[in-house]
């Protein structure tokens, strides 16, 4: 039996259907995984229909988290479509970043998220393959973010910084963060503090070439490393982000808008210099340019000489 769907302008809606319990699976088993939360990599089967997930020990699914509204949304099967609905939570349902308003069919790749917390919709007969992917790409890239992690950024640098001694060939470093972070998240919540750093790696990618890695370095510290690029290509870039970001607002929930800055600090891999002292260096370029009012790029040792 095949339902009907339609688009509205907030979300995909499912058309009145009769429940078929045997069709379900046409499509093969489906489940979900979470990557971003507590819990990260638990993996929830999805086979019964009105699953209620929720903090409230009276759920379906327990998901420990203050972001999570007691009854949080709900599953149910329509057809051979599993679809999800808001239960009027505090801090919403969405998937693939579009607010849950009626009934939403859920399909494999997409993510649900609740509140503050991620889930990744895996569906096929090979669920146990997908599974493990998931697990292996969660080992590597951040699950809010959806850009690399720190994890893979160390093994990254660690790798580039072999090459670059060798061959004597320049490496450049980049350390970013959201100016008054806490204060965004103090004034409009964890939620949209959320918000505001998947954004910021949606619009810091673009600027990343393939040969390059860019990396949530911790909360709202961002990394980039930069092979075969001199310290002034590195600053070139840099204040390419800066003005990126500075030149359009975040999109908040129920459709605010708030003004966001980085801070930049960027630093070129010396003669035998190590990795530590590279990252130390650019560490101390991007303290420099939080001391010098925020909003700017510096390089280590030559703040004066850098972008304003």
């Amino acid at each position: 039996m095949n339902a009907h769907w339609e688009d509205d302008e907030e979300a995909t809606r499912v058309a009145p259907a009769d429940v078929d319990l045997l069709a379900r699976h046409d499509e093969g088993p489906i489940s979900i995984v979470q990557i971003y939360g507590p819990e990260i990599g638990r993996l929830i089967d999805l086979d019964t229909d009105g699953i209620v997930l929720g903090r409230g020990i009276d759920c379906d699914i327990l998901i420990n988290s203050d972001t999570v509204s007691r009854q949080h949304a709900e599953l149910r099967w329509v057809g051979s479509t599993i679809t999800v609905q808001d239960r009027d939570s505090l801090n919403g349902t969405y998937v693939d970043e579009r607010r849950v308003r009626g009934p939403t069919p859920l399909e494999g790749g997409q993510s649900l998220r609740l509140g503050g917390v991620i889930f990744k919709v895996l569906r096929g007969a090979d669920l146990e393959r997908r599974y493990h992917e998931e697990i292996y790409r969660m080992a590597i890239i951040d699950g809010l973010t959806a850009i690399h992690n720190k994890r893979y950024f160390v093994d990254f640098l660690d790798r580039e910084h072999g090459r670059a001694i060798r061959h004597d060939r320049p490496l450049s470093m980049i350390l970013f963060d959201v100016d008054s972070f806490k204060a965004l998240n103090d004034k409009f919540g964890h939620i949209n503090g959320d918000r505001v750093l998947e954004q910021m790696a949606s619009r810091v990618r673009g600027f990343v070439r393939r040969d390059e890695c860019f990396a949530r370095y911790g909360g709202e510290e961002f990394a980039l490393i930069l092979p075969e690029s001199p310290e002034e290509g590195a600053v070139a870039l840099a204040e390419k982000i800066r003005a990126a970001v500075e030149e359009s607002p975040f999109r908040l929930e129920d459709d605010q808008d708030v003004q966001v800055t980085v801070s930049l600090g960027v630093a070129t891999l010396r003669e035998n210099e190590t990795v530590q002292g590279l990252v130390s260096r650019t560490d101390d370029a991007l303290y420099d340019a939080k001391n010098a009012g925020r909003n700017c790029t510096r390089t280590w040792g030559n703040a004066g000489d850098a972008p304003p």
